[in-house]
């Protein structure tokens, strides 16, 4: 069974990224980035699994591979991707076969773009803190990461709660002069 592609996506929990060594590379996040722990889960036995850390409202989750989890108790949104430049061509293909407006394939090409070259900003970032001789400069790298993780982040589409103006409340009076 093929499966669709559905709009609506309005956000993404958290990116996975496996991991050889937890702990070195929870360091790394955290004193390194200077980004904050969540949580981190252990398997049965007590031995670590899994830990994520926040990228300000982001969550970076780092996975142990080969360790198989339970359901998460979380009853937030779980979405994985793991996009190839294999898929994007195939996507084109079928985008092409389809016989879909012009304007369709165009998208597809922009977006291809954008995610290519934000992976390529990221990475560079990211590179440019592990290169650098010291820490100064690895500060000022970091600020460039955080500034990039900032500008690519989805807006926020939460509305702050107005409790003078609930949904589900008496209408407001609207005072007439009587007719005459």
């Amino acid at each position: 069974m093929e499966g669709r592609l559905r709009t609506g996506v309005q956000t993404i929990d958290h990116i996975a990224i496996p991991v050889r060594d937890l702990d070195a590379n929870q360091d790394f996040y955290l004193d390194t980035l200077g980004l904050k722990l969540k949580t981190r889960r252990l398997n049965p036995d007590g031995s670590a699994r899994q830990a994520y850390v926040l990228a300000g409202e982001n969550i970076i989750g780092l996975h142990l591979p080969g360790v198989s989890a339970g359901v998460s108790p979380s009853s937030g949104p779980r979405i994985g991707a793991n996009v190839s430049e294999q898929r994007f061509t195939e996507t084109e293909k079928k985008l092409k076969k389809a016989g879909l407006p012009a304007e369709i394939l165009e998208r597809h090409y922009k977006f291809v773009k954008h995610y290519d070259d934000n992976l390529a900003e990221l990475k560079g970032n990211i590179g440019r803190v592990e290169k650098a001789k010291n820490n100064k400069e690895a500060e000022t790298e970091i600020e460039k990461v955080g500034k990039h993780l900032k500008r690519v982040k989805a807006p926020s589409s939460h509305q702050k709660l107005d409790p003078n103006n609930l949904p589900h409340r008496q209408p407001k009076v609207i005072k007439r002069e009587p007719r005459m």
